[in-house]
């Protein structure tokens, strides 16, 4: 062996092995995205009173704007639909969600729409807003964001403006990096 090359043996290889091996886990190192999904009726499956709202989540349309349950779920059987006919037609689709401080958080979320509109279909969370582009079949949708010193937010799916429909189904809210 040269000078400046270290003969680590068997042992030192195992030791850097195992070190390798728990970096590609995760394990000690950032958190990741895992565990308890923070959003209640994440499926949106569930409507016990029958109004054609998911339950615990809030839904508001103005000038025209429609939102409902249908039986076009990306997995079950329901998703959320939103159509607005034009003009100043929004939806709001909303759920107040509790948080950590300080604490990053990963939100995913499939979605689609019917008619190609590229603009207008947004989600808000953690009071930022992020455009969604158009997908004419399911797809999901991932960011994480820090919750800073807020201890509770609304998660927020909105339709504005726009002659178009769109489906939201499977949300999820962990804590953790994706």
């Amino acid at each position: 062996m040269g000078k400046n090359c270290i003969n680590v043996g068997l042992k030192g290889k195992g030791i850097i092995f195992l070190g390798a091996l728990l970096l590609l886990l995760g394990v000690g190192g950032i958190a990741e995205a895992g565990g308890e999904n923070l959003v209640t009726n994440p499926g949106l499956e569930i409507d016990a009173d029958g109004n054609g709202i998911p339950d615990k989540w809030n839904l508001t349309p103005i000038n025209g704007g429609v939102g409902k349950m249908e039986e076009e779920g990306h997995e079950g059987k329901f998703c959320m639909v939103f159509d607005c006919p034009g003009g100043s037609a929004d939806c709001w689709f909303i759920q107040k969600i509790t948080l950590k401080t300080n604490t990053d958080y990963t939100l995913s979320f499939w979605y689609k729409t019917k008619r190609d509109d590229p603009w207008g279909k947004s989600v808000i969370f953690l009071d930022k807003e992020v455009a969604l582009r158009d997908a004419l079949g399911w797809t999901k949708h991932v960011f994480t964001m820090n919750s800073g010193n807020k201890t509770e937010t609304e998660l927020q799916f909105v339709l504005y403006h726009r002659n178009a429909r769109f489906y939201i189904d499977e949300v999820k809210l962990e804590d953790g990096k994706e």
